[in-house]
């Protein structure tokens, strides 16, 4: 027997335009090689500061650091770099006021970017830097950020490499989750449903 029911959506959904940047050429070949055929995707071998200069209409900046929103390390330093020390301090607010200052790994959420017109979307990859154990964190990640994108209609997101650096996760599962989780949120705003046993997949917990 058939048990899925189709529900529609409310409001009209959209994915943003994504623009996956990182400096590190191996990374950005393999994104290459998994969302080659997608539209609306563009993927740069760049910093992100100088993307910024050359971007700065860019709507969703993503931070793909920790659960305690420290930003003094790696791609999270170049965001506060460009910003201003003044992010830190809204993001720590926010942790306080939304998690009771540890935001749960995996989750996304959005604090506005003052007098810049833009979100931030803080999605921690990993409690504390660290190596990631399960690299299923980094679909998680990718999930969540795009979902939390998506319902606050934001037109285009820059998106780095979650579980890369530090992370230690291969370039190639990075890649490889990342799109999964796109084309997950991709089909269900086309075709909205129940969840059920025969249409939910496992991720498999391998490099």
């Amino acid at each position: 027997m058939n048990n899925i029911k189709e529900v529609t959506l409310k409001g009209t959904l959209q994915l943003p335009r994504i623009y996956f940047v990182d400096i590190n050429p191996e990374m950005t070949a393999a994104w290459q090689k998994e969302f080659d055929s997608c539209d609306s995707i563009e993927i740069h071998n760049i910093s992100f500061g100088d993307f910024m200069v050359e971007h700065p209409d860019i709507e969703g900046i993503v931070s793909p650091g920790n659960s305690y929103g420290l930003m003094t390390g790696g791609y999270d330093s170049a965001i506060s770099e460009h910003f201003g020390a003044e992010l830190y301090s809204l993001v720590q607010e926010q942790l306080l006021n939304e998690y009771i200052g540890e935001q749960p790994v995996g989750t996304c959420m959005i604090v506005d970017i003052p007098d810049k017109g833009k979100k931030l979307l803080h999605t921690p990859s990993m409690r504390t830097p660290e190596v990631l154990i399960d690299s299923r964190i980094v679909y998680q990640c990718m999930r969540s950020t795009l979902v939390v994108a998506t319902q606050n209609h934001l037109k285009d997101i820059i998106v780095p490499a979650f579980g890369g650096l530090t992370g230690g996760v291969p370039y190639s599962i990075i890649a490889k989750l990342m799109y999964m989780a796109y084309e997950d949120v991709r089909k269900r705003i086309n075709r909205f449903e129940y969840n059920t046993e025969e249409n939910i997949f496992t991720i498999r917990l391998s490099w």
